[in-house]
């Protein structure tokens, strides 16, 4: 039984997390914490926990959560994250959900996310946590940088063919629609009800920090640098990612790209091919998948592949449930389905 503990929750995406261990059979939930203050009952939190988890929320402290856990969530926002992994890491596993580590360069995330990285030792040598690409360096890490939700649903559906060397890697364009709460749980006016009720909006329409890490990975991928065009897109529902991406594909047939698709995700338990169709937000909502389809425009010569998947489970927190399970040889599907 692995002992847990999460900083950060209070959010959505450690409520998730609170969820989905209460059902894990192989780990038991040792404390919460937060940045505040102590004494609320999760119960106040979060209501639908009432009578599952019973336990106090505590002020964040890395040195205690150690003595008493196995393995740490850091479901904190970015920048939040670096105060504690430097005394977490020599002690505990880590799994962190902020984009904190997700960066091999310092001057990559400084530059995107404008805060000065004050972990420098320790960037570098978390694993990016997409197991579906990096399984076998997650099996032996203590340390892991759960990927972000947009980069997730677009990295999957644009991994077979980078690969494969079967598209052009510039240019690749991707718009992707999400629901409010990827904007997280503090109050603000974009995701308000006033603004985002009968309401979408493009936002952050060319310095979105996701590009840094969907670039990162992307190119490593192809071999080469992927020039990536990004638009994300804020729609009036609570949750999921509908992504579209377009490429130019390298003189492949639409059997060619759905071979290419299922030898590439035959053992995967959490990508669901739908073939030339596009999957829907309500078929992964509350899931850990991430549902791809794709379809070849005769007009255009353009290949559009299209992601579905739930920002707060494959995007935030069951992915992050899903590197546990890998690190620590357990089914990897274990608490997810």
């Amino acid at each position: 039984m692995i002992k847990v503990g999460i900083i950060g929750a209070k959010g959505y995406a450690g409520r998730e997390l609170l969820r989905i261990l209460y059902r894990h059979e192989g780990v038991s939930i040792k404390a919460v914490q937060d940045i505040g203050e102590p004494g609320e009952s999760l119960a106040e939190i979060h209501p639908e926990l009432s009578g599952l988890v019973d336990l106090k929320l505590e002020t964040a402290d890395a040195m205690e959560m150690a003595r008493r856990v196995d393995l740490v969530f850091l479901a904190v926002p970015h920048g939040i994250a670096m105060r504690y992994v430097p005394k977490l890491v020599p002690q505990v596993s880590v799994i962190d959900l902020s984009a904190d580590y997700r960066m091999n360069k310092r001057t990559d995330f400084e530059r995107w996310y404008s805060i000065k990285h004050t972990d420098p030792t320790n960037l570098g040598r978390a694993v990016y946590g997409l197991v579906e690409l990096k399984r076998g360096e997650i099996k032996k890490s203590r340390f892991i940088a759960n990927p972000g939700c947009y980069p997730t649903g677009i990295i999957l559906a644009l991994a077979p063919l980078l690969q494969a060397k079967a598209i052009e890697a510039d240019p690749i364009i991707a718009d992707a629609a999400s629901g409010v709460s990827g904007a997280g749980r503090t109050l603000s006016d974009v995701s308000s009800f006033v603004n985002a009720n009968e309401n979408m909006k493009a936002y952050r329409i060319d310095n979105h920090p996701h590009l840094a890490e969907m670039g990162q990975e992307l190119s490593l991928l192809g071999g080469k640098e992927v020039k990536l065009s990004f638009t994300p897109h804020l729609i009036p529902l609570e949750r999921g990612i509908l992504s579209t991406i377009y490429v130019r594909p390298r003189g492949i047939s639409p059997a060619k790209v759905e071979k290419l698709f299922r030898d590439f995700y035959a053992a995967e338990p959490f990508v669901r091919l739908r073939g030339q169709v596009s999957p829907e937000l309500k078929d992964v909502r509350g899931t850990n998948f991430c549902d791809l389809g794709y379809v070849m425009e005769k007009r255009t010569g353009w290949l559009k592949l299209f992601s579905a998947l739930d920002n707060l489970v494959k995007g935030a927190a069951g992915q992050a449930v899903q590197n546990m399970n890998v690190m620590y040889g357990m089914p990897e599907a274990q608490g997810l389905i």
